[in-house]
């Protein structure tokens, strides 16, 4: 059970981002002090942890509900940062 969820993290990280038409809901996070280079660093720390097996069955489900936030959050960075250049390339 275990390399499924590796293995699903794996094809979600690797998905590529969303198109212009795909919505995502707000995370439920704190976005304060959260940048996309820090929840890459925390998306790839859970990675690296579900690969070695590091993580006992008790922070398994809290992991993988972690990544899927910080996943969303991404994402979402992404998807507004294309639409902000899109609109840039229009406007001039």
């Amino acid at each position: 059970r275990k390399k499924e969820q590796v293995k699903i993290l794996v094809y979600l990280f690797c998905v590529p981002y969303l198109s212009s038409e795909n919505k995502i809901q707000e995370p439920n996070m704190p976005k304060k002090n959260l940048t996309y280079e820090t929840a890459m660093t925390e998306l790839r720390q859970i990675l690296l942890d579900l690969q070695e097996q590091t993580v006992n069955m008790d922070d398994l489900s809290n992991k993988t509900a972690r990544a899927a936030e910080l996943l969303t959050f991404c994402r979402e960075k992404l998807r507004q940062t294309e639409q902000e250049t899109e609109k840039l390339l229009h406007d001039e």
